[in-house]
């Protein structure tokens, strides 16, 4: 199974669509400027130094003048690069934004579906637990029952037999209230 890329943060998200809009533009600078220079090439000399200066000033002024031509158009570029990745900025952050709170009304939704199912489910183990110990505390009562009328007749023949029957009535007693301090929960 192929592995997808991870997906990329935001900021570099923004990044790359920066250097794809720059190199773009970067690319018709240079054509402009290699214009530029094939316009710049020697050009026949005229016998005159008058006219030669005069075509030397000119294209100075050409250059200076497209020049300025191109830095404003990179400025503009430049701005324009600014204000459309800050909006790509806070566009991610919006659609980050949304997704959260989707995140959040699915867990809700999830969360409201599943509570009563569960609520059930703990009612019914409480139940389950509650008879299941009522059921012990009447198991025990009844083998201590047993115990104490076993006890009382094997001992009924030996003479320290009611000692023995008020310790076994005092532990009895004791289990009893052990039992009675720990009432079923509700």
């Amino acid at each position: 199974m192929p592995q997808t890329p991870p997906t990329p943060r935001p900021s570099q998200q923004v990044e790359r669509i920066r250097e794809i809009l720059v190199g773009r533009q970067m690319q018709s600078v240079e054509q402009r400027l290699d214009r530029l220079e094939a316009r710049l090439q020697p050009m026949p000399v005229e016998s005159s130094d008058a006219s030669w200066n005069r075509d030397v000033e000119s294209i100075r002024h050409e250059c200076r003048e497209e020049t300025l031509r191109l830095r404003d158009a990179l400025d503009a570029e430049r701005l324009r690069q600014q204000e459309e990745t800050h909006r790509l900025a806070r566009r991610i952050e919006s659609v980050a934004s949304d997704r959260r709170e989707l995140s959040d009304e699915a867990r809700r939704a999830v969360d409201a579906q599943l509570r009563p199912g569960f609520d059930r489910w703990q009612e019914q183990l409480f139940d389950q637990l509650r008879q299941r110990e009522t059921h012990l505390v009447e198991q025990l009562r009844e083998e201590l029952d047993r115990m104490r009328s076993w006890i009382r007749d094997e001992l009924s023949d030996r003479s320290d037999a009611d000692r023995l029957h008020r310790a076994f009535e005092q532990l009895a007693a004791s289990t009893r209230e052990i039992a009675n301090q720990f009432p079923p929960k509700s």
